[in-house]
């Protein structure tokens, strides 16, 4: 394998002259590239745009596609399960629903629902029930504490 100190002065100079940095040309050596080949081949020049398993992305494509919220990641993931890539950079990205905020539950039904988990623990002492936490707030909120509330019976 070799290096750049392998090289002569004038083979420097040629891929210098073909716009080859030195440490391209050192990563190119490094890679196993034959030496004619690492001074003469032109660097690729980066446009903005994009490669993936032989799709090519434009520049233009890739900022259309981030600008309704898709990133380079799903265009690739999108390439890899067989899209196009018309859709994979035009397909919008799924919205997803979000969750409904439970329902009020009213104070009488907090006061019932925790007394009758107090019963249930008082005779199934094993297996005890915990208290729904939302629930215990909504009482503190009230101003009273689980020990405040009585044991209901079913």
């Amino acid at each position: 394998m070799a290096g750049l100190r392998d090289l002569s002065k004038k083979q420097r100079l040629i891929a210098k002259s073909n716009g080859i940095k030195d440490k391209t040309l050192s990563n190119r050596l490094h890679s196993g590239w034959e030496v004619e080949r690492a001074i003469t081949q032109a660097p690729l020049v980066y446009t903005g745009g994009m490669n993936y398993k032989g799709n090519h992305i434009t520049k233009t494509q890739r900022e259309q596609a981030n600008a309704i919220g898709i990133s380079d990641g799903l265009i690739q993931w999108r390439l890899e399960i067989g899209w196009t890539v018309e859709q994979a950079v035009s397909t919008p990205v799924r919205k997803y629903k979000k969750k409904k905020k439970s329902k009020n539950i009213s104070n009488q039904e907090v006061f019932e629902v925790i007394g009758r988990i107090k019963y249930y623990n008082s005779i199934n002492a094993q297996t005890p029930m915990v208290y729904p936490k939302k629930m215990v707030q909504q009482l503190n909120e009230m101003g009273y504490q689980v020990e405040d509330v009585k044991a209901l019976a079913f």
